[in-house]
C-alpha cells in the first residue's frame, strides 16, 4: 500500500514538472522567436529597413523626459 502512494506521488510530481517545462518553453517561444525571425529576415535582405521604422521605434522607445515631451530630436539614434 505504501508503494502505491509513493508511485502516485511520483506521478504527480512528474506531471507538475512537465507542465512547468511546457509553460516555460511556450513563454520563451512567444517572447523570443518573433524578434529573432525578424532579425534573420532583415539580415537576409528579404525586408527593407524603411518598412520597419515603427517597429524599431517601439523596441528602442524609452520613458525619459525628452521622449514624453515629444521633442523633435530623438535621444536614440538608429544606425542603418
Amino acid at each position: 500500500m505504501t508503494n502505491e502512494k509513493l508511485e502516485r506521488e511520483r506521478m504527480r510530481q512528474e506531471v507538475a514538472i512537465t507542465r512547468m517545462v511546457m509553460t516555460v518553453t511556450s513563454v520563451y517561444f512567444v517572447c523570443m522567436v518573433p524578434g529573432r525571425l525578424l532579425a534573420g529576415v532583415m539580415k537576409a535582405g528579404l525586408l527593407r529597413d524603411e518598412r520597419q521604422e515603427g517597429y524599431r521605434e517601439l523596441i528602442v522607445s524609452c520613458s525619459c523626459r525628452r521622449c514624453r515631451q515629444g521633442s523633435s530630436e530623438s535621444p536614440i539614434e538608429i544606425s542603418t
